[in-house]
């Protein structure tokens, strides 16, 4: 359960970075990217961490 929290988690953090830096350069928004999956992904790593090491 941990480990695939903590995939999943990577994930959102990688699909967070590329879409801020695509949005970037596209003068959109970037505050769901950079905001809303960077905080969903960080929450999933720490939560897969959790379970983990406790």
């Amino acid at each position: 359960m941990g480990r695939l929290l903590i995939l999943v988690g990577a994930i959102f953090l990688l699909a967070g970075f590329v879409f801020t830096f695509l949005n970037i350069y596209k003068n959109q928004s970037v505050h769901f990217a950079m905001y809303g999956l960077t905080n969903a992904g960080l929450i999933m790593l720490f939560i897969g961490l959790y379970y983990i090491f406790n």
